[in-house]
């Protein structure tokens, strides 16, 4: 369950449920969608219900899962943080140069035009949503995400369902990938 998904609506509902999974305060301050006059739940179990509906991420063809896992109960518009003070904190990288990668580029490859190396322990510092915010153009929601190529930005270009202009944090904490590339991202390393 380190993922946070499920291979069931059920079980997905009964993890979103569990207190020390989901606030209930978070859960009824959540918007059910990204418009302004959107609403929010009433309930904790009418939000558990309402996430843990299949998403556009979940399919691939439009007709077959990514995975038996594809009920996901984490907000998506907000990404849980492990430490907030850490994540409100200006993240000091020292001598290490940021490099973001062109649309479609892996880690390794934007690395290696550079003469650098991409090293997967240092993907995880940059997985937190407001380091992607200060350094990438992605000004939208900060949206958890399981995909090889995080954590990076959607680019503006992208189709409505894959939310441009938003961050994608992976919800992964190993492994990340140097190789993952997405036609539609464009992910941060150092």
């Amino acid at each position: 369950m380190a993922s946070q998904c499920c291979n069931s609506y059920e079980y997905c509902v009964s993890c979103c449920l569990d207190p020390s999974r989901t606030s209930n305060d978070l859960a009824l301050k959540t918007k059910v969608a990204k418009q302004v006059t959107a609403g929010t739940s009433s309930t904790l179990f009418e939000y558990c219900t309402g996430r843990c509906r299949h998403n556009s991420a979940s399919v691939v063809h439009e007709n077959e899962y990514v995975s038996d896992e594809h009920h996901y109960f984490v907000p998506k518009e907000q990404y849980p943080v492990e430490d907030e003070e850490a994540e409100r904190g200006d993240t000091d990288f020292g001598d290490l140069t940021i490099v973001i990668s062109m649309q479609g580029q892996s880690c390794e490859s934007a690395c290696g035009e550079r003469q650098k190396a991409c090293k997967l322990s240092m993907l995880l510092p940059l997985n937190k949503c407001l380091v992607l915010k200060k350094y990438l153009g992605c000004r939208e929601a900060c949206i958890a995400s399981t995909g090889a190529d995080q954590p990076s930005e959607v680019v503006k270009t992208a189709l409505k369902h894959m939310h441009p202009g938003s961050c994608m944090l992976s919800t992964q904490k190993v492994p990340f990938s140097c190789q993952g590339a997405h036609p539609y991202t464009r992910p941060l390393l150092l």
